[in-house]
């Protein structure tokens, strides 16, 4: 008897020490925020210790956004003699009292941690640093495209990246890839001259932090070689251009293709009309009048045979090369495709003049989701990256391809896939066939019972009325028995639907909105 009261006892010492621990964690009030920074290697950030709690040991941790996901102990702080001890400082240092401090660098950025240690462990404060940064804007001569990229850390659901220029109404066709921000610009003339900005933004348009880039645009083509590409998926048109600081005399266009001879598509004499010389095909090609310094050629819409190299000559002089390089997409079976039936999305590359990365995204809405990619060495052949899809879902109708050169997105291509609507028209058929049925053998076997129940009631003389309470024991009669007769005669059928294949490929023809000529592209892409 004792035995078990000191057993008692002990059990009840060890809840009011166990509830005071449990008390003592959730009381923590858990200081949350987030901070956001341009990257500038020169400038400092500054992330501010809570108030200490009555706690012996404190730590900061640090879990960056970028490489592996472990935590990493920045530094411990010991009370009541206030040291703080480094186990990380190459990057950070201490601020006063315990802040941490550190280089405006992009890859400091991700989430820091206060933690009380002993006696007992609670987080006090956690503070995400998301870093932004872009890539400035290259020289670019007239005519040619130029590409920059815009990058944050992490990109929250909640938060918005994009590209904006003030006055221009197309800043919300963006799309995320990578956590980045990607903006090109078609043919670069002396108008797309000036400030782009880079703004992240909340989801309700409250602007958090911008940067700044700045394009300039050189006037002259001289002596210069660039590479556009293009893809013949939305009518996509491209134009050329050719232009001096002096008069000259005569001009020409001329295109070249590998392992075909040197054609020239059109010449003209100083205020005189453009002598168009090619053969086929010529309602695609047009040209502007020259006027001794300007000359140019347009391509609308564009095709994948179009790629080549396209050379101007003023007189004998040399003034622009142009390498164009096409991209377009297909899909095998050609025409709606089959939920059950594998499918398989091309991206070919006209040439690779250049080192590039191919890459397929599942778009969801404005974001990107990578799911293949590959690296093309330099050649002169065509390139492609194919990816099959088994089998389809609602969400696996909406695909992009895309170029990048050097981290730089250069050209996109979308695919639009639709199911086949005939599968869901026989299976909703068969369905409701089956419910129709499985109600008529319902009113069949009610009306059967019904009867049954009016032929066995009692009646004298010519009464024939039935009392209430028979027909309110039949009903119930039927209600409780009636569904376990009915559930045996259930009929549970499968069908398999069947679509015959195509070897044809499909080119896929733009919308309305999609045709709609296009200077500037604003592409966001995120893959996550």
């Amino acid at each position: 008897m004792v035995k078990g009261s000191g057993s008692v006892g002990l059990t009840h010492q060890c809840v009011p020490i166990w509830i005071l621990f449990f008390c003592h964690m959730i009381s923590a009030e858990v200081l949350k925020s987030s901070i956001y920074f341009t990257e500038d290697k020169w400038k400092t950030q500054i992330v501010q210790a809570p108030a200490l709690t009555n706690g012996t040991e404190f730590s900061w941790e640090w879990k960056p956004h970028h490489g592996g996901q472990n935590s990493t102990q920045l530094a411990t702080v010991t009370m009541p003699s206030q040291r703080f001890s480094w186990k990380r400082a190459c990057a950070f240092w201490k601020e006063a009292p315990f802040d941490i401090g550190m280089y405006k660098v992009f890859l400091n950025a991700g989430v820091f941690s206060f933690k009380q240690t002993k006696p007992a462990v609670a987080l006090l404060a956690r503070f995400e640093v998301f870093a932004v940064r872009l890539s400035p804007f290259p020289e670019v001569q007239v005519g040619l495209d130029v590409s920059s990229r815009c990058e944050i850390s992490r990109l929250p659901k909640s938060v918005i990246l994009q590209w904006e220029r003030k006055g221009d109404a197309r800043v919300n066709t963006t799309r995320l890839y990578n956590n980045s921000a990607y903006i090109i610009i078609h043919n670069a003339n002396l108008q797309c001259n000036g400030e782009y900005t880079c703004s992240v933004r909340k989801d309700n348009g409250r602007l958090i932090v911008h940067a700044v880039s700045t394009l300039r645009v050189t006037k002259y083509t001289y002596g210069k070689h660039g590479t556009l590409y293009r893809s013949s998926y939305n009518s996509n048109e491209v134009e050329l251009t050719c232009q001096s600081t002096r008069e000259y005399q005569t001009a020409k266009w001329s295109w070249e293709q590998p392992a075909k001879a040197l054609e020239t598509l059109a010449s003209a004499d100083k205020d005189k009309s453009v002598q168009i010389e090619r053969k086929t095909d010529r309602r695609r090609f047009s040209f502007s009048a020259f006027n001794g310094k300007h000359f140019s050629l347009r391509i609308a819409p564009v095709m994948f045979e179009d790629s080549g190299l396209y050379t101007c000559h003023f007189e004998h002089y040399n003034f622009a090369l142009v390498t164009l390089v096409n991209i377009q997409v297909s899909v095998e079976p050609p025409g709606a495709v089959s939920r059950h039936e594998p499918a398989v999305l091309t991206c070919e590359v006209s040439d690779v003049t250049e080192r590039l990365t191919l890459v397929w995204l599942r778009m969801e809405g404005h974001r990107g989701v990578l799911v293949k990619q590959e690296v093309l060495e330099m050649s002169k052949s065509v390139g492609s990256l194919s990816l099959t899809l088994p089998g389809l879902t609602g969400d696996q109708l909406h695909w992009e391809c895309a170029v990048f050169t050097e981290s730089m997105l250069r050209a996109r291509a979308p695919v639009h896939l639709t199911l086949q609507a005939g599968n869901m028209a026989l299976i909703v058929a068969v369905c409701v066939g089956v419910a129709m049925l499985a109600s008529a053998l319902l009113l069949f076997y009610y009306r059967r019972r019904t009867a049954a129940a009016l032929g066995a009631s009692p009646g004298t003389g010519n009464d024939t009325s039935i009392p209430l309470d028979a027909i309110s024991s039949e009903v119930t009669d039927l209600l409780d028995k009636g569904d376990k007769a009915v559930g045996t005669e259930v009929l549970y059928s499968s069908v398999i639907l069947g679509v015959p294949s195509s070897d044809q490929r499909k080119r896929f023809p733009a919308t309305a909105s999609e045709r709609q000529s296009e200077n500037v592209v604003y592409s966001v892409f995120n893959i996550t």
